[in-house]
C-alpha cells in the first residue's frame, strides 16, 4: 500500500488523537499525513487544499447531522472513499450509510484500532483500483473513438480501381495435375 492521506473529521479532540495514534502506529509508514477537521466545512477546505486518499467521517459535527455530512461529501467528493465512525452503533445507520455511498463504518463505542487500520488500508487499496479501472476504462474509450473516426474515413475513401493502377498480384502457375 502506498503510504495514505486520511482525513479525520471529529469535533471531539480525545477520539481524534486517538485515531491519529492508532492509526499511525498500526499502519507505521503506511500513513503519509493525517489532518484532522471539527467541521464538514473545514473537512472540504482541507480536501481542496491536499485530497485525501481516505476520510473518517463522525456523522455528529457542529455543522451537520445524520447523514447530511455524508451525503454532502459523497456528493462533492465521489472518488473519495469515506468511512463513517459513529458515537452509537446502530444497524438502521449502518444499512443506510452504506446506502448512501459509505465505504465503511466503525462504532466508537466498541472501537478498535486494527479494524479502522484494516479498513483504512482496504478503502485506499479500492481507491487506487478504482482510479486504475477508470483509467482504463478512459482509454478503452478513446480507442473506440479513434476507432470510428478510422472506419468512418475508411468508408468514405476511395481506393483506386485495378485500371487505374498496375496490379500488384502476378498469377501464381497451378499445382494442378492434368486429368
Amino acid at each position: 500500500m502506498n503510504a495514505a492521506k486520511v482525513l479525520i473529521v471529529e469535533d471531539d479532540d480525545q477520539i481524534s488523537t486517538v485515531m491519529q495514534r492508532g492509526l499511525t502506529m498500526l499502519l507505521e509508514k503506511g500513513v503519509e499525513r493525517i489532518t484532522v477537521a471539527r467541521t464538514l466545512a473545514e473537512a472540504v477546505q482541507s480536501i481542496g487544499i491536499d485530497s485525501p486518499d481516505v476520510i473518517l467521517l463522525d456523522l455528529s459535527l457542529p455543522d451537520t447531522h445524520d447523514l447530511q455530512g455524508l451525503l454532502a461529501l459523497r456528493h462533492d467528493f465521489p472518488d473519495i472513499p469515506v468511512i463513517v465512525v459513529n458515537g452509537y452503533d446502530d444497524a438502521t445507520v449502518r444499512v443506510e450509510a452504506s446506502t448512501h455511498g459509505a465505504f465503511g463504518f466503525i462504532s466508537k463505542i466498541s472501537y478498535k484500532g486494527i479494524d479502522l487500520a484494516m479498513m483504512v488500508g482496504e478503502a485506499v487499496i479500492f481507491k487506487n483500483v478504482e482510479a486504475r479501472r477508470r483509467a482504463g476504462r478512459d482509454a478503452l474509450d478513446r480507442l473506440d473513438e479513434a476507432l470510428a473516426k478510422a472506419e468512418k474515413q475508411a468508408e468514405s475513401a476511395t481506393w483506386p480501381t485495378q485500371s487505374e493502377s498496375p496490379s500488384t498480384v502476378k498469377e501464381q502457375p497451378s499445382s494442378r495435375t492434368g486429368s
